[in-house]
């Protein structure tokens, strides 16, 4: 009996031995190869370092912890002191987020990106890119696809002498399918943004676009394709020429405008262009649902304009002692187009079909308080069923505006 407990007790104590160089190997893996749990990605967000603030410029500790900092996902200035330095570190389907309010002085470049968002955090207050360099885009979009912008505002571009290339607080190079720009302000600006051929799909909404130089949204070729584009709900304010300018003629080429707010356009006659707050050329065109107050010409056409359709509009003047408010509602020297059901008041000419239109029909438009409400020198238009004025004697749009926009 004693001789077995003895072996027992003797396998026992192998056992425990065992176990312990067991132990003790796994334990030397660990400190030599590392945590295998631990993440190879160099973006370590929740760390506590130590770098330099680009808005501030001092030298500081910041705590890392971003809800929102989450994989496919680079945080400007937590991983990148400058939003290009992230931009350039980031692969397809990335999003370069800005997590501290502040301007930022940089002249952006997006290059060979698809799937990729450029945008604020939420809850972060303004973030603004100012142009570093004034004669360049602050944000130039060269190539990708698929790319939004969202929640910035953009300035410092430098006015741009007549007969020279325009370039905006976002510009917008050839051959870029899906871009959208979304909840940005882009002012103080030669011109808001310059998109240029075959820029399809373009969507911009919810936008405030104002007091840029040259005009709000500039279009600077009349070839291509610009299918798809869409322009929605942004306010448009003292954009000076042109809140709009499209000189297309291709088939191609029609643009949607609806549900924007234009308010105090065409005061000057900039960089060789009319004075109007939209202006169009080209076929194709869908202009719905959009209010205008206080502007020398709410839509002009250009040349080739046919087949577009100028639907539900309200257009108003309520500062009549303005002599560059008021001219002409619509002037039209286009082929095939309907314009019904808008509200017009207070210009001269509410309705001015021009002596090249022809086959345009002008229907249930309300006019009052203007001298004149269609005035047709053209061909074989048609105009039907003008309604007056209720008592008022002018027209003024009620427009809601957005939150933290001065008037």
């Amino acid at each position: 009996m004693r001789n077995r407990l003895n072996h027992e007790r003797s396998q026992n104590k192998d056992g425990v031995f065992r176990h312990c160089i067991l132990l003790f190997g796994v334990l030397f893996m660990v400190s030599a190869c590392g945590n295998p749990m631990t993440s190879s990605d160099s973006r370590s967000h929740g760390e506590e370092t130590r770098e330099l603030n680009p808005i501030s410029g001092s030298d500081e500790v910041t705590e890392q912890a971003s809800g929102n900092c989450l994989p496919d996902t680079i945080c400007v200035p937590l991983d990148y002191p400058t939003i290009q330095e992230a931009v350039d570190m980031a692969v397809d389907g990335e999003t370069v987020l800005i997590v501290e309010a502040g301007e930022y002085h940089e002249n952006l470049e997006l290059l060979g990106l698809d799937n990729f968002t450029l945008k604020k955090d939420v809850g972060v207050g303004e973030v603004t890119i100012v142009a570093q360099d004034p004669g360049s885009p602050a944000i130039y979009v060269l190539s990708g696809s698929n790319i939004t912008i969202e929640g910035l505002s953009i300035t410092g571009t430098s006015q741009i002498p007549p007969n020279r290339p325009p370039k905006g607080g976002i510009y917008i190079l050839s051959s870029i399918p899906e871009l959208t720009i979304r909840n940005c302000k882009i002012f103080g600006n030669s011109y808001g943004i310059v998109p240029t051929v075959n820029t399809t799909h373009l969507m911009i909404e919810d936008n405030i676009i104002e007091n840029n130089g040259g005009g709000g949204i500039h279009y600077v070729s009349n070839t291509g394709s610009f299918s798809g584009n869409v322009i929605r709900k942004n306010v448009f304010r003292s954009n000076y020429a042109n809140a709009i300018y499209f000189p297309g003629d291709t088939d191609n080429s029609g643009l949607t405008i609806e549900e924007n707010q234009f308010f105090e356009h065409g005061e000057i006659s900039g960089y060789n262009v009319p004075r109007s707050t939209i202006y169009l050329s080209g076929p194709n065109h869908m202009i719905r649902d959009n209010s205008f107050e206080n502007d020398y010409r709410a839509i002009l056409s250009g040349g080739n304009v046919e087949n577009t359709s100028i639907l539900d509009n309200q257009m108003g003047i309520s500062d009549t002692s303005n002599e560059n408010y008021g001219l002409e509602g619509i002037t039209w020297s286009g082929l095939n187009s309907t314009i019904s059901n808008n509200r017009i008041a207070g210009f001269s000419v509410a309705v001015h079909l021009e002596e090249d239109s022809e086959n345009n029909e002008v229907r249930s438009n309300r006019i009052c308080g203007s001298r004149v409400g269609v005035q047709d020198e053209g061909n074989e238009n048609t105009v039907l069923n003008i309604l007056g004025c209720k008592p008022v004697t002018h027209y003024i749009p009620t427009i809601a505006m957005p939150e933290g926009f001065d008037r």
